[in-house]
């Protein structure tokens, strides 16, 4: 549905294993120390059993866009930022690195996109970029690969970050004039993805188009996807690896496992006609899970598609759910909307029908979505995993 509005075990270095020893932490003492409450000065988040993540979505008009953000797994969320620290813009996408590093991106603001990052976990967000590195289109999607590099999208430009944000470069220029940008995956430093397609009635019979750098972007290769009456437009990308991708769009789900070289149609029967496959997060190669139009939860588990009701709270009808996150094959969370702009969270344990409804305390249209392993995060920006205090 964005393109209607035009719209990933962690090694701890010796630096952070000595910083925390260094206060007298040993790894049992760490969990149970009562500095793990949220309100400690020496780390911002507890340690919890569910996931750690971020929710984006409409501006709801009150001086600032929407980031909401749960430390356990969603049963509760917090709106984070404030006015005058996120511009009063839709927020599309969600792109987590940790606990502690996350990028937000949106629609326009004083004259360029809004690519918003955290370091803190939510604590602080600070705007990247500006009119000389950044265009006057909104920026549908972002993937960060880690802390240092993210791409991010939107109307026909890609962006590049090597420095965490501090330095966007244009990428590809030219290779998708005409076009709108709609998704970006990294399996790593060098391999990337951009898809999109036309996004308005004048060119609905264009086809999607796919581009990939197998060299950090030094060259592209550009391909495209056309099927059915309306061309096939892509809206979103994710993958295992640089060889094992999946891509989705207008009643369009595609899957490689060469690189690109070739792909396979692997759009389910009662995938629906004209409907939109907007979101796709691939967990393993049994778990792919998808979120579509038309209340549509999907999951693939390499030979066969499964098809999952809506809870029976979600309340309206009719969901464009749009972008989906996962932790592991059970925990999965997906975000939407209902017209005009009913917004919804949704979420599963079990990783099969049992799904439920989260609430956010807020009624707006969800758009983008993105989760991690819990973890701990302190103010001098040090991640430590789960793992390592279990």
């Amino acid at each position: 549905m964005f393109y209607k509005k035009r719209a990933s075990i962690v090694v701890i270095s010796l630096l952070l294993l000595g910083a925390i020893f260094t206060l007298g932490l040993s790894n049992n003492s760490l969990i149970e120390n009562e500095n793990l409450n949220p309100q400690s000065s020496l780390f911002k988040y507890p340690v919890t059993a569910g996931g750690v993540g971020w929710v984006a979505g409409n501006s709801l008009g009150d001086g600032y866009g929407i980031i909401l953000h749960t430390t356990d797994g969603g049963s509760r969320w917090e709106r984070q930022g404030s006015e005058g620290e996120i511009p009063d813009v839709d927020l599309a996408t969600v792109s987590a690195v940790d606990v502690c590093n996350a990028w937000v991106v949106g629609g326009v603001s004083d004259g360029y996109g809004v690519i918003l990052r955290t370091q803190d976990g939510g604590k602080s967000w600070t705007r990247q970029g500006d009119k000389d590195q950044i265009p006057e289109v909104g920026i549908l999607a972002i993937h960060a690969v880690n802390n240092s590099i993210a791409w991010a999208a939107g109307g026909d430009v890609i962006l590049l970050t090597k420095d965490g944000g501090a330095t966007w470069n244009k990428q590809a220029q030219g290779l998708a004039t005409g076009y709108g940008l709609f998704g970006v995956y990294a399996s790593d430093a060098n391999h990337v993805w951009v898809v999109g397609g036309c996004g308005d009635q004048s060119c609905q019979d264009e086809p999607g188009i796919i581009l990939r750098s197998k060299n950090g972007g030094k060259t592209w290769k550009r391909t495209y996807h056309q099927k059915g009456e309306l061309g096939g437009y892509l809206i979103s990308v994710h993958g295992l690896d640089s060889k094992t991708v999946w891509t989705v769009g207008n009643d369009t789900v595609l899957h490689t496992t060469d690189g690109g070289k070739t792909w396979q149609d692997k759009t389910p029967a009662e995938g629906g006609g004209f409907y939109d496959w907007n979101g796709v997060f691939a967990v393993d190669n049994e778990n792919i899970w998808f979120a579509r139009d038309n209340d549509g939860i999907f999951k693939y588990d390499g030979s066969k598609w499964h098809t999952y009701p809506m809870p029976s709270d979600s309340g309206n009808e009719f969901y464009h759910l749009l972008r989906v996150s996962a932790i592991d094959p059970e925990k999965v969370w997906i975000v939407g909307f209902s017209p005009p702009n009913s917004g919804n969270i949704i979420h599963t344990e079990t990783g099969d029908e049992n799904w439920i409804t989260q609430d956010p305390g807020l009624d707006t249209g969800f758009w983008g979505v993105s989760f991690v392993k819990p973890g701990i995060c302190n103010p001098q920006n040090y991640y430590l995993p789960l793992a390592a205090v279990e």
